[in-house]
């Protein structure tokens, strides 16, 4: 993650390099195999369309513009592509898999930098425009946004899920082979694949040239440092040329025997100038047995050589790893890393900052109930509940760090016995069987709106169970896209000026709330994924691995999680769900205009919610009648059905009984706007 001054430090032994299949070009350094550290790779390029987008907004600054995860993803097959057309491999693509325990209190500090980062926003920004200006379907000149060097001048923290998404999108990519995720931190990683292949690395991160496995012939080339340059004949194509570290070179310019020894000095020291580090490194290196060092320069040692990798590319750990994101991947390593010792028993899981109003409740704390769901499946289902010492039960939480007023705090999530597990899962499919027909059936973008509308129902619910303040009919009529008249002419999502909601903070803070459920989905969704998908392999093979050996849930609860594969397998990807508000009502808009009545307009009508006054005269709900609207699509769990649910949950778990079944959302809104 970096160590700080490290990057100032070596600036000036940075040498020129160009990428290219032939060694036809005069600088130093010729690169024509690539190892990438996807995280970096993914900033880089985000960074560049972020910067790229706020160069053409100078006089637009209040209008809140990010790119999209569609234009994200788009992005970095642009670049991946002309990396190719230079002639060059790209021999693999790392996502970290889990970070060390050494390494928490650096994730607090960033989760902390970035929720400062969106409050110096709101401040410079107290009116928020969402109007749609540059959507996802808008390309970007992507030759100019990602390789002509700029400074990044947008205030906005990232998107949350830009590296899960990337991810996603890669894996089902023409690059797909090469993308891996490990069950640790990408770089080291990419530095024993380097020496393996031969291969240059290509990344931000400084403490590349601090690893064992690049001592000797290693290069590391930065991201930030590529860009297009024409070559010495007009009639060629152009160059990408860019800067490199080659630590052997360091290590003879600085007579120190590892250039792992200058990193343990500013890690030590950041305050002193460079020539101490120097003296103190060569000093360093004649007598470098102490335990403080030692222990440094342990997480920059080769653990992993060529056969590893090999293994890594074709065995369980690296099948079992692709199937989530970064978030659920680190969990995963740490249930089977841990030895089962009670005070072992501390996981934990860091939610990024959400776009929203730091000024009103927390995201990430809606969707709760299918995060514990899926912590529950992927725990029962671990070796780990084998290890327990004597085999006696021992009650497991999941400590998430999330954002909560105006700090990172940490809430710790129950993980679910057998019988609770078997009653959530229930409980779970009766709610999302609401959407079940147009979740399962239709165009990717018609699947998209019914997970938006399941997402809001789902939001809306908890606000009403939990005795919240409810959203403003106007303000969800503004998310789907039955906007006041005068916003529609006008292109802009902000309701008249009249109202409370004026500045374009709550509509945003309303879709972060969406989005921090539907994420919560999606790591459900992959829980399930995996639990039955190694368990069908277990039938076909006996490995002795643990991630295959015979399940650890019941039969009874797999019959359930059968079920919940089915009602969410055509879940969209991230670029299609995750959306800015705008694109949220342009996406509901884009629904034919009979369904989108039944589904939308045809609730409200019925449960006596007046939004005529935001739909033109031809769009008026007046026609529609009760039997417009699909019960079998939105059919909800009868009393019966839910008395003996909850007497039954009453028997066996009282603490669980205050949950109710979820409810339509429309019925949650205040009548009166």
């Amino acid at each position: 993650m970096g160590i700080p001054r490290l990057t100032q430090d070596l600036q000036p032994y940075l040498e020129d390099a160009s990428v290219s299949s032939t060694a036809t070009t005069t600088s130093a350094v010729c690169v024509y195999k690539l190892v990438i550290d996807g995280p970096s790779m993914v900033y880089h390029v985000y960074n560049n369309l972020t910067a790229h987008k706020a160069g053409q907004m100078q006089e637009n600054r209040h209008i809140y513009n990010p790119p999209s995860y569609a234009e994200l993803c788009l992005a970095i097959d642009h670049f991946l592509q002309y990396l190719e057309s230079c002639g060059v491999e790209i021999v693999r693509v790392y996502f970290d898999g889990g970070l060390p325990f050494s390494k928490r209190s650096t994730r607090l500090d960033r989760l902390e930098k970035s929720r400062q980062q969106l409050q110096v926003s709101h401040i410079a920004h107290p009116i928020l425009d969402l109007r749609s200006v540059g959507s996802s379907q808008e390309q970007q000149d992507l030759n100019d946004a990602l390789w002509r060097l700029g400074k990044l001048t947008y205030a906005f923290t990232q998107l949350p899920f830009i590296v899960p998404a990337a991810k996603e999108h890669l894996i089902h990519s023409e690059w797909s082979k090469t993308i891996f995720t490990v069950p640790g931190e990408a770089d080291s990683f990419c530095a024993a694949a380097a020496k393996a292949s031969g291969a240059v690395v290509l990344t931000n991160d400084s403490d590349l040239v601090l690893f064992d496995d690049m001592q000797d012939e290693g290069v590391v080339m930065l991201l930030n440092s590529l860009m297009k340059t024409s070559n010495s004949e007009p009639s060629d194509p152009e160059l990408i040329r860019g800067r490199c570290w080659r630590p052997a070179e360091i290590r003879r310019q600085l007579g120190v025997n590892s250039v792992a020894h200058l990193g343990f000095e500013r890690s030590e020291d950041a305050s002193c100038s460079f020539p101490i580090i120097i003296q103190r490194a060569k000093a360093l290196s004649s007598n470098d047995s102490t335990s403080k060092f030692s222990a440094f320069v342990e997480q920059f040692q080769s653990t992993s050589n060529e056969n590893s990798l090999v293994d890594l590319t074709n065995g369980v750990t690296s099948q079992v790893l692709e199937a989530f994101d970064p978030r659920l991947a680190e969990l995963v390593v740490q249930f089977e890393q841990v030895s089962g010792v009670p005070e072992d028993l501390d996981f934990h899981v860091y939610f990024p900052i959400l776009h929203e109003d730091l000024t009103r409740d927390a995201s990430w704390s809606y969707g709760r109930s299918y995060r514990q769901l899926a912590y529950s499946i992927l725990y029962q289902n671990s070796i780990l509940r084998r290890r327990i010492v004597g085999g006696t039960s021992v009650d497991a939480f999941v400590t998430e760090f999330i954002r909560k007023g105006q700090r990172i705090a940490k809430e710790n999530v129950h993980v679910l016995n057998s019988q609770e597990l078997l009653y959530a899962a229930r409980q779970e499919i009766d709610a999302i069987k609401s959407f079940a027909l147009f979740m399962t059936a239709g165009t990717e973008e018609r699947i998209a709106t019914a997970y938006l509308l399941h997402g809001l129902l789902s939001l809306l619910s908890h606000r009403s169970t939990n005795g919240k303040q409810q959203f403003p009919s106007i303000l969800v009529a503004q998310l789907v896209g039955l906007t006041p008249i005068q916003s529609m002419t006008t292109k802009t999502f902000r309701v008249q000026p009249s109202s409370t909601y004026s500045d374009g903070w709550a509509l945003l803070h309303l879709n972060a709330n969406v989005q921090a459920v539907l994420y919560s989905i999606r790591m459900l969704k992959q829980s399930v994924d995996s639990v039955i998908h190694h368990s069908t392999d277990n039938k076909q093979q006996q490995l002795d691995d643990l991630h295959v050996k015979s399940s650890h849930i019941s039969a009874e609860i797999m019959t359930e999680l059968h079920e919940l594969q089915q009602l969410l397998s055509i879940m969209p990807p991230i670029q299609a769900m995750f959306l800015n508000p705008a694109d949220v009502a342009v996406c509901m808009q884009s629904m034919p205009k009979i369904e989108f009545k039944t589904q939308v307009g045809g609730l409200f009508k019925k449960l006596g919610v007046d939004l005529s006054a935001y739909l033109p005269p031809d769009e008026s709900l007046d026609n529609l009648g009760s039997g417009d609207v699909d019960a079998g699509a939105f059919e909800e769990v009868t009393k019966k059905k839910k008395k003996k649910q909850k007497a039954a949950m009453m028997n066996q778990n009282p603490s669980q009984s205050q949950n109710k079944a979820v409810r339509n959302m429309f019925d949650l809104l205040q009548r009166n706007g």
